[in-house]
């Protein structure tokens, strides 16, 4: 740029004015060239016929009445950048909308205003080259240097206004500068992903761009695994599609240049008791293989939101690291503008939870296991994390932290294998049968205690394990009362807690026993409620039995060789001495 000066009131303005202003050697071509041309809200579009991103514009806009003037640049479906002029921000350029690529960049869509609000003309001076724009407004005093990374096949623009304005309108594509003189057939190609991994839930199809520096078609074609996968031509690329697990090679061919994509298929079925989708990936790569959920993110976040949402939630991921962090992610906003995060950082060695508003916390820990289990329990404004079962954090909310939100998960810098995703439930009633409780981990159980009898040990015959559910017997039941029972499980991976409300249990059946003689009988009684003991029709006494801990114990004087008939109430069994 040229520096300058510009008077303006009682000082000086700094004026920046590109070179390519005044250098004839561009390849120029001019599209546009309108001269005291009145235009209104009804009017044509002046930049209809821009079909690239290598451009430039000057316009000299008069506007009495302090109209909207907005230009559309580089927009395709979805993405665009605005560039404009209001009475309320003056001059502004806008990325609000415009493409990051699929990667989340917290600072991204920016708005930035001059706050030039006076005078009735405008003026912009504009360079488009490949998603990287200057722009130069108000006779070059107010500049913005702009990256987007809108798709090369982003090449509509327009200019509207709100009302009447006389424009001044100019517009030149510019050639490249280093690629002249190419035969037909020369092209250089690029594609926008060189390996794929599909499964048949998550990921079931991907968009690859591709795009020439000619204006030769792009040949697709299935070169081997054609049973696994199918490639449909697009406008910018082509859509592979999965059709059964395997691995398939994809050719995109232009001219001279070739490129061949790797694709892998999965038949991956995530553990999860959320729901995820392609649709609701926000950055990075997902897709599910045998192992688990993978997310990858080679820089910065990767995220993924669930279709479920909730207030509060009790959470628990267990996952391979081999990125920097991974982390469920609580409360969150469809574009993730507002949220609560909950991570393990193998680099630090922490456990952190923050939200978009602030940093909640963060405690030192060390993992040394292959697989980390992390789960975070968030009751109104009370948040609690858990590493490997053990509380690590608490934290509170404040008033600006989200109430509501979806589900989801991160990883960032790297690769991350989610083995599990539970939502936990905590609260059991029981009523009969078997109990089945679901943990926080695919593990195998080694001890389970009940924490509300003093923390009795539960036998191991009472409980089996399979993935992540734990059965508790009936027989176990038959041995408690009706009440309410915490329960703390011990496996190889995390710790876990529940409360198990028993409403009714089936009363025990007592068995026969057979004893030696000239010993006392020891009869298991379970939950049985025993008042009284009849041996062969006699009433025995106090002293002739007794009743501890759920055992009844019959004194050998009372008990005759052979067979006894002994009355529990309204049970009866067979005692036999031999």
């Amino acid at each position: 740029v040229e520096w300058g000066l510009k008077k303006t009131g009682d000082g000086y303005m700094l004026t920046q004015t590109p070179i390519t202003r005044s250098t004839t050697a561009l390849d120029r071509k001019t599209i546009v060239s309108v001269k005291q041309t009145q235009l209104d809200k009804t009017s044509d579009n002046l930049l209809k016929t821009i079909d690239c991103q290598t451009y430039e514009i000057d316009a000299k806009i008069v506007n009495p009445d302090g109209e909207d003037i907005v230009f559309t640049l580089n927009a395709d479906q979805t993405n665009y950048l605005e560039v404009g002029w209001n009475k309320t921000e003056g001059y502004y350029v806008s990325r609000e909308h415009a493409s990051s690529a699929g990667l989340y960049i917290k600072d991204f869509p920016f708005r930035y205003a001059s706050g030039a609000t006076e005078g009735q003309t405008q003026t912009f001076y504009i360079l488009s080259d490949n998603g990287g724009l200057e722009v130069f407004c108000g006779d070059f005093t107010y500049p913005f240097y702009v990256l987007t990374l809108n798709s090369p096949y982003a090449v509509n623009n327009s200019l509207t206004v709100g009302g009447a304005v006389t424009a001044d309108v100019t517009v030149n594509t510019i050639g490249t500068v280093w690629r002249k003189n190419v035969a037909e057939s020369e092209s250089v190609l690029y594609v926008s992903d060189e390996s794929v991994n599909l499964d048949m839930t998550v990921a079931k199809e991907k968009s690859v761009m591709a795009y020439s520096t000619s204006d030769v078609d792009i040949e697709w074609t299935v070169l081997s695994g054609e049973n696994a996968l199918e490639a449909e031509k697009t406008s910018y690329g082509a859509l592979l599609k999965a059709k059964a697990s395997g691995v398939a090679v994809v050719r995109a061919k232009c001219g001279n240049s070739e490129k061949l994509i790797d694709v892998s298929v999965y038949a991956g079925d995530v553990d999860s008791d959320l729901n995820f989708s392609s649709e609701n990936v926000i950055a990075g790569k997902w897709y599910a293989t045998d192992e688990g959920l993978v997310g990858e993110m080679t820089a910065g976040d990767g995220y993924i939101l669930s279709d479920e949402s909730g207030s509060d939630v009790t959470l628990s991921v267990t996952f391979k690291l081999e990125a920097v962090a991974a982390a469920m992610i609580l409360r969150a906003k469809d574009d993730m503008s507002d949220y609560i995060i909950v991570n393990y950082d193998s680099n630090e060695k922490i456990v952190k939870a923050w939200t978009a508003n602030r940093l909640l916390g963060s405690v030192k820990a060390d993992v040394n296991a292959s697989s980390i289990t992390l789960k975070a329990r968030l009751s109104a404004n009370d948040l609690t994390v858990y590493l490997g079962g053990e509380s690590k954090l608490k934290a509170t909310l404040s008033e600006n932290d989200p109430l509501e939100g979806r589900f989801g998960l991160n990883v960032f810098n790297g690769k991350a294998t989610f083995e599990a995703v539970a939502l936990v439930n905590e609260e059991y009633v029981y009523d009969g049968g078997n109990l089945e409780v679901y943990g926080d981990a695919e593990q195998a159980v080694m001890e389970l205690y009940n924490v509300t009898l003093r923390n009795a040990k539960v036998n191991a015959e009472f409980f089996t394990c399979d993935g992540r559910k734990l059965t508790l017997s009936e027989e176990y039941f038959k041995t408690l009362g009706v009440g309410s029972y915490r329960f703390k499980a011990f496996g190889r991976k995390s710790t876990f807690t529940f409360t198990v409300d028993v409403k009714s249990v089936a009363k025990s059946s007592v068995a026969d026993v057979k004893v030696n003689q000239g010993l006392n009988a020891t009869v298991y009684l379970g939950n049985l409620d025993v008042s009284a003991v009849t041996v062969n029709g006699r009433a025995l006494k106090s002293g002739e039995y007794t009743i501890k801990n759920k055992v009844l114990y019959i004194n050998k004087e009372v008990l005759t060789l052979g067979e006894n008939t002994v009355t529990l109430g309204n049970t009866t069994i067979k005692v036999t001495v031999v």
